[in-house]
């Protein structure tokens, strides 16, 4: 229920409202710093001024759009309060380490058991590298079962 309104908010909120972020960086910039601050400041990226006249939507919309959505619906913030709360740390794990760097033997056992449903992978940086036999990311690719 929270998934489908949520997607189902956001659908309406991109498909209703021409923004033009990218032709107006500076003034997305310029509310990105300023409306960070707070929860409440954060649900001013869906008021009628900023989406439509400045017509500039947030980087993390789907974040915001979220936290708006449990703010003003009951029935979504009590899913939202009985969902276990995961760390990000184990989705991470892989890029502190260094995609292209020597797999240790303890990331190797995580990858095999599988315990992490998902990796992040920040691929900046890397692109037109080749990936070594011996690294972390080699080691994923070949790992991982489709």
């Amino acid at each position: 229920m929270l998934v489908t309104r949520l997607l189902d908010e956001m659908l309406s909120y991109w498909r209703d409202h021409r923004l033009r972020t990218q032709q107006r960086r500076v003034i997305a910039e310029v509310l990105r710093r300023l409306l960070r601050a707070s929860p409440a400041t954060r649900r001013l990226w869906f008021s009628h001024p900023i989406r439509d006249w400045l017509a500039v939507g947030p980087y993390h919309a789907l974040s915001y759009g979220l936290e708006k959505l449990i703010h003003e619906d009951d029935d979504c913030a009590r899913v939202w309060r009985e969902t276990p709360k995961l760390t990000a740390d184990a989705p991470h794990r892989l890029n502190r380490a260094g995609l292209l760097s020597p797999v240790s033997p303890d990331l190797r056992s995580e990858i095999e058991r599988g315990e992490v449903p998902v990796y992040k992978l920040n691929w900046w940086g890397l692109a037109g590298q080749p990936i070594p036999g011996n690294s972390v990311l080699r080691y994923l690719l070949e790992t991982v079962h489709t």
